[in-house]
């Protein structure tokens, strides 16, 4: 394949997700065996995005986001739109995740 194919060919979407712990799953063992005062989820973000009230993973599932835009095949810059629908997806995602792990620690 040529470089110019394989460009034409790369995909424009990035899937960046908060990892979920599936019960039974590796992560779930580390999730139950981490102190939740380590555990990302609930550790409220301190860094550049302190402002937008996340939690550290989400903070870091958004950085991942905006970055990604950067690295996509056709440059494209994050405006106001995309910015707000990957903040209020990260929320949606941590919130979600929390009520997993809140879940998972209970029933385990």
């Amino acid at each position: 394949m040529t470089k110019d194919l394989i460009e034409e060919l790369a995909l424009d979407d990035v899937f960046v997700s908060v990892a979920e712990p599936i019960p039974g799953t590796p992560l779930a063992d580390l999730v139950l065996s981490t102190p939740q005062e380590e555990n990302p989820v609930y550790i409220p973000h301190t860094g550049e995005y302190k402002a937008l009230g996340l939690s550290e993973a989400e903070a870091r599932a958004f950085d991942l986001m905006l970055h990604a835009d950067l690295h996509k095949p056709r440059f494209t810059m994050a405006d106001d739109r995309i910015f707000n629908l990957y903040l209020e997806e990260v929320r949606k995602q941590g919130s979600d995740i929390l009520r997993s792990t809140e879940l998972l620690v209970r029933y385990s």
